[in-house]
Parts: structure tokens; sequence; C-alpha cells
């Protein structure tokens, strides 16, 4: 809490990583973190999963 509180207090962004589940992202969001990933979002993707995706969203779209 206290690393949230200076951020706010230099105002800074605050990214906080590795949130796993809906508690955790409620208590940081709370806490005023800016962005936030984990696996709450997504696995890690290589490459070529991460072009699947970018071109299955495109077609989603049109």
């Amino acid at each position: 809490y206290l690393i949230a509180q200076l951020a706010q207090l230099l105002d800074v962004d605050l990214i906080a990583e590795g949130v796993e589940d809906d508690r955790a992202l409620n208590k940081l969001i709370d806490m005023g973190c800016h962005y936030i990933q984990g696996y709450f979002y997504s696995r890690p993707h290589n490459v070529d999963e991460l072009v699947h995706m970018i071109n299955d969203r495109q077609v989603k779209r049109a």
C-alpha cells in the first residue's frame, strides 16, 4: 500500500504485475493502480499465438 501512496504523491503511474484473480484486481484498483497485468487477463503468448489473436479479432470486427 505504501508504494501506491508514494506513486500518487509523486504523480506517477503505477503498474501492478502478476495479478491472477479478481480479488487482487479489485484491491489494486482500490489502492490506485493505473495499469494491471497478469494471468487474470491473459497468459503469456508466443509470437504465432499473438498474430493469430490479432488476426482473429480483426475478422470478428468486420
